[in-house]
């Protein structure tokens, strides 16, 4: 059901950002923003199921939206920096990224344990900055925490990134070297 309030605030969001009338979208993060770019790139499958699931008004929808800020701000994130009294949680963002494949579909195998998913559940922000390369991809790490922490999570990630000098300027190379 996660998924299914996410599409449904991102048709808005694009719907909003496109100049449509009337439309007021939830806010979203960066991250769900290029989520939603990417989407164009890809295909409309997201946005087409979207759209099939009705207002942000329906009874099911508010109810899966309160069971996941539930489950992930009260009962998750806010309750772990608590309880060991964290000013941001740092975690791998997931595998390697995967190659974009515009013909077969991209290589992704889903990871539902990335710190991407909480954050984005519980709509906290989510910083992620590269941590290194694995046969020439990048990896990256994650800050994470409460509402409103976008200005220690940038601090850090900011160090993070100046200290490691791990970025590399993105580059839109025909094939990736998977030999080192």
């Amino acid at each position: 059901m996660r998924g299914a309030a996410l599409r449904l605030a991102l048709v808005l969001e694009l719907l909003w950002w496109c100049g449509e009338d009337g439309v007021t979208p939830p806010p979203l993060t960066i991250s769900a923003r290029a989520f939603a770019a990417a989407a164009l790139l890809v295909g409309d499958y997201f946005m087409v199921m979207a759209e099939k699931k009705g207002p942000l008004t329906e009874a099911k929808y508010l109810q899966a939206l309160a069971k996941n800020h539930r489950l992930s701000r009260g009962l998750g994130i806010d309750a772990v920096m608590l309880k060991y009294q964290l000013d941001a949680l740092v975690a791998p963002t997931s595998g390697p990224a995967w190659l974009i494949d515009l013909v077969n579909g991209d290589g992704f195998g889903g990871n539902a344990s990335s710190p991407s998913t909480p954050a984005a559940v519980a709509g906290y922000p989510h910083i992620t900055v590269p941590a290194g390369y694995f046969r020439g991809l990048p990896v990256g790490i994650s800050f994470f925490g409460r509402a409103w922490s976008e200005p220690t999570l940038i601090k850090l990630a900011y160090a993070y990134e100046q200290a490691t000098k791990h970025r590399r300027p993105p580059t839109f190379a025909p094939t990736a070297d998977l030999q080192h």
